[in-house]
């Protein structure tokens, strides 16, 4: 299995992920960053999805298009177009949330060693926090007459 379907298949449905299965996808030095924070290593990513397995009710990603660039290098890089399904507690009331993203991916000896995430940070947590959400709103509603 090439290394974009086991991410995908990972991705499919991130609530059924056992942790240790990040040992097939990740590189021990990857380098994992969203516009939250950055982590180092493979541990710190474990981390990162043990927690967000606690607070998400549900996780799951529809692939809309891959995009590959082969390196002259040894690594080889994609760009991932992706829809997030979540649900938790602690956002959007326990509401669905759907938000639109991409990842960049460089692949190293068939292992993911830097993943980096792109993705509007009001639409997925600031619009869906009650007091802040009318804030949000309110002033993308100004930008956008200007």
């Amino acid at each position: 299995m090439s290394i974009l379907d086991r991410f995908n298949k990972m991705y499919s449905d991130i609530s059924e992920l056992n942790v240790e299965d990040l040992n097939t996808l990740y590189h021990p030095d990857v380098t994992f960053v969203d516009p939250v924070t950055t982590h180092k290593g493979l541990s710190s990513v474990k981390g990162y999805f043990m927690n967000l397995l606690k607070s998400s009710k549900t996780c799951t990603f529809t692939i809309h298009d891959t995009i590959e660039n082969n390196s002259a290098i040894s690594s080889t890089h994609f760009v991932v177009v992706w829809t997030m399904y979540l649900t938790s507690e602690k956002l959007n009331k326990g509401n669905p949330i759907t938000l639109d993203g991409t990842s960049l991916l460089t692949v190293e000896k068939d292992l993911i060693i830097y993943h980096r995430d792109y993705y509007d940070m009001g639409q997925m947590i600031y619009e869906n926090i009650p007091v802040l959400r009318h804030i949000i709103l309110k002033i993308k509603s100004m930008l956008a007459k200007s």
